[in-house]
């Protein structure tokens, strides 16, 4: 559980970096803008917080 919330603070610290410097993530020959590290780290934390099959965080 600490890594996956480690990981998703340092993926909006890090989309919010891109943010402001207008860049992407290039992966192999794709490109993904900042906003989809944003969504990955927000998907992780509200499953963390209760939104996954059990309700349960």
């Amino acid at each position: 559980m600490q890594s996956v919330t480690f990981l998703s603070f340092l993926l909006m610290v890090y989309a919010r970096f891109l943010w402001k410097v207008n860049g992407n993530v290039q992966c192999g020959n794709k490109q993904f803008p900042a906003s989809r590290l944003y969504d990955l780290a927000r998907s992780q934390v509200d499953y963390i917080m209760g939104n996954n099959p059990m309700g349960m965080s």
